[in-house]
């Protein structure tokens, strides 16, 4: 049963299964992605946060260096062979400028910090590039969310 909005879809449901099955065919619907599988009565979602810092002589050399470093830890995810796992949710990054004098000479630093934040598919994977990136000596925050998924049908 289809219906045109979430809320139709539960007062016209009979019972609290179909309720259940169609509101949560609807929201899969509704975002275009799939629910997190429901295993051992939990749903499990993973992400991987990256930061990184830097300073540059120009602007153009510290933009250069934020793309860079995405390329790089693309690269290196790639090679863990979990490419295809992961999803760039969002990266940010910031530029500033501090120019500074040293003996009557103006210089001019460019110092630059961003974040990739990374959607993953699995905790073991996210355990795994955890791995990898702490081998890298590398910043990053990973974050695992559990939930109860009891009396939900996949």
């Amino acid at each position: 049963m289809r219906c045109a909005t979430f809320l139709a879809c539960l007062m016209l449901a009979a019972t609290p299964a179909i309720a259940k099955d169609t509101a949560r065919a609807n929201l899969i619907a509704m975002n275009g992605t799939a629910a997190p599988a429901c295993i051992g009565g939990m749903t499990k979602n993973a992400s991987i946060n990256i930061s990184f810092n830097g300073r540059e002589k120009t602007l153009t050399e510290a933009r250069a260096a934020f793309d860079t470093q995405k390329k790089n830890m693309e690269t290196e995810m790639g090679k863990l062979g979990a490419a295809d796992q992961l999803k760039l949710n969002s990266y940010n990054y910031n530029l500033s400028m501090n120019p500074s004098y040293e003996y009557g000479q103006a210089s001019t630093n460019i110092t630059f910090n961003g974040n990739l934040s990374y959607e993953v598919k699995s905790e073991e994977l996210a355990k795994k590039i955890a791995d990898k990136l702490a081998e890298m000596k590398q910043q990053f925050s990973m974050n695992v969310n559990a939930s109860s998924c009891a009396g939900m049908s996949n």
